[in-house]
């Protein structure tokens, strides 16, 4: 497991453990129609049960909660708000995000983000 991105920057051992290893984490699609608000996060490199490599992306909530997800549109859209946040200047801590879901040309289901 590598992380490649993370907020805030230096992790607590708390929260990396809580982002990468911990069994109580869910799938981020459990929150679709949901808003939460970020504690921290991490973007990391894992092995999946066949033995490949993927990037997943977990989140911490304010509550305390941990959800993850390898949904590539749940991650672009993520990024695409984090990149905006630093543009601004905002703290990450404080923006509403909510996960959305949708369908895709071929009828399968996907999850993405966008900021309220």
């Amino acid at each position: 497991m590598k992380i490649i991105k993370s907020f805030p920057e230096n992790l607590t051992m708390k929260q990396a453990y809580s982002l990468t290893r911990n069994p109580d984490s869910r799938p981020m699609k459990t929150l679709e129609g949901a808003t939460f608000n970020i504690e921290a996060y991490a973007l990391y490199e894992d092995v999946n049960a066949k033995g490949d490599e993927q990037e997943v992306l977990a989140v911490l909530t304010s509550e305390g909660d941990t959800f993850s997800t390898i949904s590539s549109t749940f991650k672009r859209d993520f990024d695409a708000i984090v990149d905006v946040a630093n543009q601004y200047g905002a703290d990450l801590a404080t923006i509403d995000i909510e996960v959305i879901g949708g369908e895709s040309k071929n009828g399968r289901h996907y999850i993405g983000c966008k900021m309220n």
